[in-house]
């Protein structure tokens, strides 16, 4: 790959402004034309920014939205599909900071992971603790939640944490950072930690004591944590392990708990009735997470809208990230540059008004020539009716097409901070619209001047849209 000169800077892009005369704009010094069309396509004047502004990492962790997956063993339909570590692997090298992990009995005696009531394959859960530690802090160093489903005996469920124990070592949480489980510590304070979450009893009492020290003697011999150490543990170790992830079910009365914190996990469909109901799942004054996963009955393991989750303050909006799908996209610009935490904000009323002057798509692979092509954009807020926007149709002659339109949106939301572009490129093909490559980011993300759209989906396309924005 060609480098860019170096006589740009991120503010180049910007030199050249419409609203100048033309006495006013002169040629940079000892740029060429080639020069110049280099550096305006480069991955260096992307329109994306490659961290976010204003994502302070130092607020308590239930203030933040948790990039997080759903059945993140699977690699495919969840009704057949084969278990793989690799879902981890792939799941967690993007970034990812909250994995599912399935258990069930082995018949060996040893604990396994697998899809419940399926004809999906199985793997040990030793084999999954493992890959998650290697991969953990691969992509992102701010804590890991490991969101534990448990359908074990009593005997494989101390096998768990004491594998777990054994395996993460210093880096799980195994008692409160200040000595009490009530207030979450941010991410910053968690950074290179695992999180257990895990279902408790309806009614337990708040947590008060720590492991006893011998059991949390990590920087010691393995040999600790045999199995004839089993029957000496405490009664259910796993349990105490969930420290700031004890589980539990919504509340029908919306009566919380005060004495500590929990997760609630929530079922996409019940979110839906929950909300329908204009109820509230911020739990504003709480120390409570939620979590939302998808209905049983997505049998092809596709995704719910995480937007509409964000929007009522659900933290964990847990998707299948084996799922290439519009979901997933939204869910990953969301996410872009985070580590996987995004910091909430407060709902705020705000007139977004975007122009972006579509000038040339470069790199489009389309299968032959003189196809008509056209560009469509769309501003979604979680709170209104989407914009929509798109170019006249032109045919591809080449490499590269030139549009030289202007598109103009404007969206009215309280939410600023959860307000996206999306934009794609799409033909015409015996009468159907067919998409050839799209992008999604957040609003905030954006940065103004000339810049480059990357054009990387459906069909991992290479290409490039060149646009002015304003906003």
């Amino acid at each position: 790959m060609e480098k860019t000169p170096e006589v740009f800077s991120d503010s180049s892009s910007t030199l050249v402004d419409s609203r100048c005369s033309k006495e006013e704009i002169k040629p940079m010094p000892d740029t060429s034309v080639d020069d110049l069309v280099a550096h305006l396509f480069s991955e260096e004047n992307s329109a994306i920014r490659s961290t976010p502004l204003h994502n302070t990492l130092n607020r308590p962790i239930n203030e933040y939205f948790i990039s997080s997956s759903h059945n993140t063993y699977l690699r495919g339909r969840q009704v057949a599909a084969r278990s793989k570590l690799k879902g981890y692997i792939a799941t967690l090298s993007q970034g990812c900071r909250s994995v599912e992990v399935d258990c069930w009995d082995g018949r060996d005696g040893q604990p396994i992971v697998k899809h419940g009531y399926s004809l999906t394959t199985s793997i040990s859960f030793r084999s999954v603790i493992e890959t998650i530690n290697n991969y953990a802090f691969f992509a992102s160093d701010l804590p890991l939640w490991l969101s534990l489903e448990v359908h074990c005996s009593s005997s494989q469920r101390d096998i768990m944490a004491r594998t777990m124990l054994e395996v993460f070592r210093s880096s799980l949480v195994v008692e409160p950072l200040n000595g009490s489980s009530q207030k979450l510590p941010s991410p910053n304070q968690l950074r290179g930690k695992i999180l257990l979450k895990v279902k408790v009893a309806q009614n337990p009492e708040p947590l008060q004591e720590t492991l006893a020290p011998e059991y949390l003697n990590l920087d010691g011999p393995q040999e600790d944590l045999e199995r004839g150490d089993c029957q000496d543990l405490p009664g259910d170790l796993l349990q105490s392990l969930a420290v700031y992830g004890a589980s539990r079910r919504l509340p029908k009365d919306a009566e919380f708990d005060t004495h500590r914190n929990f997760i609630y996990s929530v079922s996409e469909r019940n979110f839906k009735k929950h909300t329908k109901d204009h109820r509230s799942l911020e739990l504003a004054g709480t120390q409570h997470l939620v979590r939302v996963y998808p209905d049983p009955n997505r049998v092809d393991s596709s995704n719910f809208d995480p937007l509409q989750c964000w929007r009522h303050g659900v933290q964990m909006a847990a998707l299948n990230c084996q799922t290439e799908d519009f979901c997933k996209s939204l869910n990953q610009a969301m996410f872009h540059g985070s580590l996987g935490y995004v910091v909430k904000a407060s709902p705020q009323s705000t007139q977004i008004r975007l122009q972006v002057d579509i000038l040339m798509a470069r790199g489009l692979k389309v299968s032959t020539g003189n196809e008509p092509v056209y560009v469509k954009m769309k501003l979604l807020a979680p709170d209104t009716s989407n914009q929509k926007r798109r170019t006249t149709t032109m045919l591809v002659q080449g490499p590269d097409v030139a549009f030289d339109e202007n598109l103009e949106m404007s969206v009215e939301t309280n939410y600023p901070h959860l307000t996206f572009l999306q934009w794609s490129v799409k033909t015409m093909s015996n009468g159907r619209t067919m998409p050839i490559s799209s992008g999604i980011a957040k609003i905030d993300n954006l940065k103004e001047g000339y810049r480059v759209l990357p054009l990387g989906e459906p069909l991992n396309n290479e290409g490039r849209l060149l646009c002015k924005i304003s906003i």
